[in-house]
């Protein structure tokens, strides 16, 4: 499960740094299975002050975020092509944010949610083998 989600927002025109986003996810397996573990582990394995917080609300607190960045006044006002995440890698954006989305069940994120934050991103990878004209199957 993604445990970690930081993300930095550069203006493309001045490369200059607008905001930083960090949160902790807690697993969804530990709310989901919590009386089982504190049955077979030891209280001294259970850190209850810890600001991790489930991932659905990190998604929502991104998205506020996102907002403030952009200077939209809701989410339901941010459009897609206004932001873009660069990722180092395809395997992020592409696999891992859509099985957590979808964790337990289809929609824990909603499906317009999804779209809008995770449907387009750029891969810094990708990119420097298309500036360098690398071999794109290396």
């Amino acid at each position: 499960e993604i445990i970690e989600v930081p993300v930095l927002s550069m203006c493309p025109i001045t490369g200059r740094e607008l905001g930083r986003f960090h949160r902790f996810a807690r697993p969804g397996f530990w709310d989901r299975e919590v009386n089982s573990m504190r049955q077979r582990f030891h209280p001294e394995c259970f850190n209850n002050d810890s600001s991790a917080v489930p991932f659905p609300a990190v998604i929502h607190q991104m998205q506020t975020w996102l907002c403030k960045v952009l200077g939209v006044s809701s989410p339901a006002d941010l459009k897609s092509e206004s932001f873009l995440f660069v990722t180092c890698g395809n395997w992020d954006v592409k696999t891992a944010i859509p099985l957590q989305c979808n964790k337990p069940l289809p929609g824990t994120v909603n499906l317009q949610t999804q779209q809008l934050m995770f449907s387009r991103w750029s891969n810094l990878k990708d990119v420097f083998k298309d500036h360098y004209r690398l071999d794109p199957n290396r």
